[in-house]
C-alpha cells in the first residue's frame, strides 16, 4: 500500500483525464510485468548462472524482429547496427541478467516491491538532467515508496524454508527418491566393473580395435562415476529428509530454489555449487 501510495503521488493523475483505453493498456502491462517476473524467477531456478538468457532473448529478439525487420529495411548500415548492438547489451541483456540473479536470492513480491522505485528515480533524474524540480507530493511520493522498498526487503530474502514437511509434500519427496535410488542401483549393478586405474587400460599396437576398446571403457568410467555421484546425492537428501534440512544446500546452508528442487528431488547443492563441484 505505501508502494501504491507512492506511486500515485509521483505520478499524480488525477492532474488528467481519465481514459478507459489507457487503464486497459496499463493492466495488460502490470500483468505482463507480473508474468516476466515470475517466468525470469522460475527460469533462473533451473539454470545456473544466467545461461537461462540464450533462451529467453532469442524469443524476445525474434518477437521484436516482428517489427523492427520490415521498418528497418532498406535503412541498415554499420553505424545502426553498432549502436543496435550497444543499445541490446544495455537493454535487454545486462538488466535480464541483474534481475535474474537478484530473483534468486529474492522473492517475487520483494522484487515487485522493488520495481515501485522505478517512478522516482525517473522523477530524480528529471531534476539532475533536465532540472524539473519535483513538487512536494512528488517528494512524498518518493519517501513512500523508498519506505516500502526497504520494508519489502525484511522478509524479501529467499532461502528461509522450515522443515520440509511445511514446504513440500515429504511422502510424495521421499517415494521419488527411493525409485531413483533403486533405478540407479540397478544400473550400477549390471555395469561392468570398471577398471580402476587408467594404466589397466591397452590401446593396443594398432589404431583398431585397441583403441576402440580403450574409449568404450573411458565412457563406461565416466557413467559409472556419474550414476555413482546421483546415488551418494539420492543417499544424502534422504538423509536430509531425516533430519529435516532437505532443500538447503550442504555447502552454505542456503534454500535450493524451488525450481531445481522439482527438476532434481535429489539435488543437496545449490546452483552456485553444484557448478563449482562441476568444474572441479
Amino acid at each position: 500500500m505505501l508502494a501504491l501510495a507512492g506511486v500515485l503521488l509521483l505520478t499524480r493523475p488525477w492532474n488528467g483525464a481519465v481514459d478507459g483505453t489507457g487503464l486497459l493498456f496499463a493492466g495488460l502491462a502490470a500483468v505482463g510485468w507480473a508474468s516476466h517476473i515470475l517466468l525470469t524467477q522460475r527460469v533462473g531456478d533451473r539454470f545456473s548462472g544466467i545461461t537461462g538468457l540464450s533462451l529467453t532473448v532469442p524469443v524476445a529478439a525474434a518477437t521484436a524482429a516482428l517489427i523492427g525487420v520490415p521498418q528497418a529495411a532498406g535503412h541498415l548500415t554499420l553505424g545502426v547496427l553498432a549502436a543496435a548492438f550497444g543499445l541490446a547489451l544495455l537493454l535487454p541483456v545486462l538488466p535480464y541478467a541483474f534481475e535474474m540473479l537478484a530473483l534468486r536470492h529474492m522473492t517475487h513480491t520483494a522484487f515487485g516491491t522493488l520495481m515501485s522505485l522505478e517512478p522516482a528515480i525517473g522523477v530524480l533524474l528529471g531534476l539532475l538532467v533536465l532540472h524539473e524540480h519535483p513538487s512536494l507530493s512528488q517528494l512524498g511520493g518518493i519517501v513512500l515508496v523508498v519506505a516500502a522498498g526497504t520494508a519489502a526487503q525484511r522478509d524479501g530474502r529467499r532461502g528461509m524454508l522450515g522443515h520440509v514437511s511445511e514446504t513440500y509434500d515429504e511422502p510424495e519427496v521421499r517415494r521419488l527418491l527411493e525409485e531413483k535410488l533403486a533405478d540407479v542401483e540397478e544400473q550400477l549393478t549390471t555395469m561392468a566393473k570398471p577398471p580402476t586405474e587408467q594404466s589397466n587400460i591397452s590401446f593396443g599396437k594398432r589404431v583398431g580395435d585397441g583403441t576402440q576398446m580403450a574409449v568404450d571403457r573411458l565412457a563406461q568410467v565416466a557413467v559409472h562415476d556419474r550414476l555413482q555421484l546421483t546415488r551418494d546425492d539420492v543417499v544424502r537428501a534422504l538423509a536430509k529428509l531425516d533430519e529435516g534440512s532437505y532443500g538447503r544446500c550442504d555447502v552454505c546452508a542456503v534454500a535450493i530454489p524451488e525450481g531445481r528442487l522439482e527438476a532434481l528431488p535429489w539435488a543437496v547443492l545449490c546452483l552456485q555449487h553444484a557448478g563449482r563441484r562441476g568444474r572441479s
